[in-house]
């Protein structure tokens, strides 16, 4: 696998340089996509990931910022049966959604896009989630859309004269 440099840099020149390994296939393990944007979370999945998350209950993917395990981010979704309703579990370098089976099992099995929540973190703040299932991109063929769900808006045509 070839190594990636973090370089710090000092007055004067290159001070270190940190190197750690990455993976220049990221379709070689899972892709569960993560969207963070203010107080709102959205997780994407891929058709297999959906499946595994109904079979087995989590999927999950780990972004890292630098090397050492505490400069990482986990984040996942889990099927848990004894959540009554989504809930949000956060640790240092984890963030999981739980999804109770009885909302889980029938999304999955439906054209439904996803499973919406508003969990509140505190008494002043909610947390908008959403999960959803990945959609094959309009503007990309092949490799880029495998294992994604059909788009909806696929083989329409907008006419821009409407929008005026």
């Amino acid at each position: 696998m070839p190594l990636q440099g973090e370089f710090r840099r000092k007055a004067g020149g290159i001070d270190s340089v940190n190197w750690f390994q990455i993976d220049q296939n990221p379709r070689s393990r899972q892709t569960v996509k993560l969207r963070i944007q203010g107080d709102s979370l959205r997780l994407r999945l891929l058709r297999s990931e959906v499946r595994q998350l109904i079979d087995g209950g989590r999927v999950e993917d780990t972004i890292h910022f630098a090397a050492g395990a505490q400069a990482r981010l986990t984040y996942a979704v889990e099927c848990a049966g004894n959540a009554d309703r989504v809930l949000l579990r956060f640790a240092p370098g984890e963030v999981t959604v739980v999804l109770p089976p009885d909302l889980a099992q029938p999304w999955a099995g439906s054209g439904e896009v996803g499973v919406y929540a508003s969990i509140a973190v505190g008494t002043d703040a909610t947390l908008e989630v959403a999960i959803e299932k990945d959609f094959a991109c309009l503007d990309r063929a092949g490799a880029g859309n495998e294992d994604t769900y059909s788009n909806p808006l696929a083989g329409i045509v907008y006419d821009d004269r409407q929008c005026r």
